[in-house]
C-alpha cells in the first residue's frame, strides 16, 4: 500500500555502482526474510546487476548473490524475467 517500512544503511568503501547495487539487493533480500516475507520484487535499471542475479557472473564478488537466490527459491516460488524486475 506504499506504507515506509524500514530503512538501513552499510559503508561499503570505494566500489562500482553495480556493487553498490548488488549489496542494496542483497541487504534487502536479508532483512525482508528475516521480517518473514516471502515474496518480493526487486526492480534494478542495471543489466549487469540482473544478469548477474540470473547467473551470468561476471565479477568474482558478487558470486554472493548465488547464495541469496538459492535462499529464495527455497523459501518459495522465485521467477527472474529479462525485463530486468526480479520477482521472488
Amino acid at each position: 500500500n506504499g506504507t515506509w517500512v524500514l530503512g538501513y544503511n552499510r559503508f561499503l568503501g570505494t566500489c562500482s555502482i553495480s556493487d553498490t547495487e548488488l549489496w542494496g539487493i542483497l541487504d534487502g533480500l536479508a532483512i525482508t526474510f528475516d521480517k518473514g516475507f516471502v515474496r518480493m520484487i526487486i526492480v534494478s535499471d542495471s543489466l549487469e546487476v540482473v544478469q548477474a542475479i540470473q547467473g551470468d557472473f561476471t565479477k568474482p564478488n558478487i558470486n554472493t548473490m548465488s547464495s541469496r537466490r538459492s535462499r529464495s527459491r527455497q523459501s518459495g516460488s522465485s521467477r527472474i524475467t529479462d525485463d530486468q524486475i526480479i520477482d521472488l
